[in-house]
């Protein structure tokens, strides 16, 4: 009989003990709401605008009577490939890299291309704030191998000239978007 009560007494605290844990775990502060909304609208809004471009993009590809781009059942059938070529690519750059350069390369990257998405977010903006003289203005920087020249002996001349080894063209708007960016970093 003593047995018995210390058994029921014992389940009775548990029981408790589970129902005070069990409130506990259903309260959460109200952060956690506004986190869970965000995550909820960052997930939600993006698929929802994007599905809207695609098919305003569609229409007016039916509207011009250009060819719509589709996928094939080859095309669906080699996904698995070139997925597993992928994950296995990626099994084996951080089987032979350490992990400093990966984390390294991916700084880089994830950088280089933010710098690139906030400065092409940023354009349109931009654009309306400029006068009509900076939208306008277009700018080519070339750089040129510089032609040696020849020794004292030698009386043969270079008839080709300077040789273009890279040429950009950007405009004002892109010049100054890319040094603010490149200023926030």
């Amino acid at each position: 009989e003593q047995l018995v009560k210390e058994v029921n007494a014992t389940v009775e605290n548990i029981t408790a003990s589970n129902a005070t844990n069990a409130t506990k775990l259903i309260e959460h502060p109200p952060s956690i709401y506004c986190a869970y909304s965000a995550l909820l609208l960052m997930a939600v809004v993006p698929i929802f605008i994007g599905s809207k471009r695609s098919v305003l993009a569609l229409l007016r590809q039916k509207d011009s009577g250009e060819k719509i781009e589709t996928i094939t059942s080859n095309d669906a059938a080699m996904f698995p490939v070139y997925g597993s070529c992928v994950l296995f690519g990626l099994f084996l750059v951080i089987k032979i890299f350490s992990k400093e350069y990966i984390n390294m390369l991916l700084k880089f990257y994830f950088s280089f291309f933010g710098v690139l998405a906030i400065a092409h977010t940023l354009n349109p903006m931009l654009r309306n704030l400029l006068p009509a003289n900076f939208r306008n203005a277009k700018y080519h920087f070339t750089l040129i191998e510089k032609e040696v020249p020849p020794e004292s002996g030698d009386s043969e001349k270079s008839e080709e000239g300077p040789k273009p080894i890279e040429h950009f063209k950007f405009d004002f708007e892109r010049k100054i978007l890319l040094v603010s960016v490149l200023v926030l970093l």
